[in-house]
């Protein structure tokens, strides 16, 4: 059983992915996709397009098109691999995966939600495919956000125990899945930099700071809110003035 924390914790995915599964040895059991049938359905729709069509509703062209286009229509034979060990962004090379215990494994599985316009959500130890889709791509003659919304915010609803939040360390563009009327007990990270006189959220800086504060929660295994604010790294530190109980800015 894993540990009681007064929140849960939701990321974004990132674009680049690894080939290797870097968690082989890994003790965790790998788990099925959660909503299989509507990623299935997405893939389907995928499949229908041209590798044209593909990049325009993609923006991608190129080496990446054809590499794109054909993991689509070959995703049946894609190998598989745990969601934590796939995705390769700046937020996830902040964390020290090759090197966590199975304690640290069972932490992270226990809690943290992985967003993705492809999957919905992933757990660590999901066992997807390399795939390349974003939010405010167009497959469908909804968004992806009206695709996602029930499904995401119903199993966060249900996987949330009395009084727990959700620590929200995901983008702008993907803590948008989250439906505010259903589930309220959010509070959001964010990080800023001290420019110009001002506090502004540079994006480079945003990703490598959430992955590294995801982190360091793991490798301290913080359980409370209270905790969460005294977390300071790479010169930030809680802004207080800035800050509210929905809202905690650390800034440097």
């Amino acid at each position: 059983m894993g540990l009681r924390l007064s929140f849960k914790i939701i990321f974004s995915p990132s674009k680049e992915m690894r080939n290797e599964n870097i968690l082989k040895n890994s003790e965790n059991v790998f788990e099925d996709i959660i909503f299989e049938k509507k990623t299935l359905e997405i893939l389907e729709k995928l499949k229908t397009y041209s590798e044209n069509e593909i990049s325009k509703i993609m923006k991608i062209k190129n080496s990446l098109l054809r590499n794109t286009f054909k993991n689509i229509q070959n995703y049946e034979r894609l190998d598989s691999m745990p969601a934590i060990s796939l995705y390769n962004g700046v937020a996830f090379k902040e964390l020290d995966i090759s090197n966590y215990t199975k304690e640290e494994f069972d932490f992270i599985e226990d809690n943290l939600f992985i967003l993705s316009a492809f999957y919905g959500i992933s757990k660590p130890f999901s066992f997807i495919k390399n795939y390349r889709l974003d939010m405010p791509m167009k497959v469908f003659d909804k968004s992806f956000y009206e695709f996602w919304k029930d499904e995401i915010n119903s199993y966060i609803a249900m996987n949330l125990k009395e009084n727990q939040y959700i620590i929200n360390l995901a983008s702008l563009e993907y803590s948008k899945l989250i439906d505010k009327k259903k589930i309220n007990n959010i509070i959001n990270i964010d990080f800023k930099e001290f420019r110009n006189n001002s506090y502004s959220s540079i994006s480079s800086y945003s990703k490598q700071a959430r992955g590294k504060f995801l982190n360091i929660i793991v490798k301290n295994k913080i359980e409370n809110i209270e905790d969460l604010k005294n977390i300071s790294f790479d010169a930030y530190k809680l802004n207080r003035e800035l800050s509210n109980e929905k809202n905690l800015i650390f800034t440097r």
